[in-house]
């Protein structure tokens, strides 16, 4: 794969592998700089940062390096979602991606205004 203009970093982008295959946390542990994940709890997160963890020591690989980020939405009020952001920081999680939902083009501020209120 070619990439112009050249990444600004020296060694390129961080690669994150978001799959949830059986093998893909081996393949995190070999080559990749951290784990994306989409729609898991934090109860499954954390097995599966558990896990990495382990894969990590198998292949000699520090898994504090690792960048580990979860996508997904947490409902209801700021309380909980709040609450929710602790516990998938608990499970392993250092950022949490917010889903948007759908936008259009009339509808994007206030979301956006909305999910800031909750997650900020």
């Amino acid at each position: 794969m070619k990439s112009l203009p050249k990444p600004a970093q020296k060694l390129g982008p961080p690669v994150l592998i978001g799959s949830l295959d059986k093998n893909a946390l081996k393949r995190v542990a070999k080559w990749a700089d951290g784990w994306c994940p989409i729609a898991l709890n934090p109860a499954q997160l954390k097995t599966r940062v558990d896990d990495l963890k382990r894969e990590c020591t198998a292949v000699g690989r520090n898994f504090a390096d690792m960048d580990i980020t979860i996508m997904g939405g947490i409902r209801g009020d700021r309380a909980k979602v709040q609450d929710g952001l602790k516990e998938f920081a608990e499970a392993g999680a250092g950022r949490f991606v917010a889903g948007l939902g759908d936008l259009t083009f009339e509808s994007s501020e206030g979301t956006l205004n909305k999910i800031a209120s909750l997650y900020i």
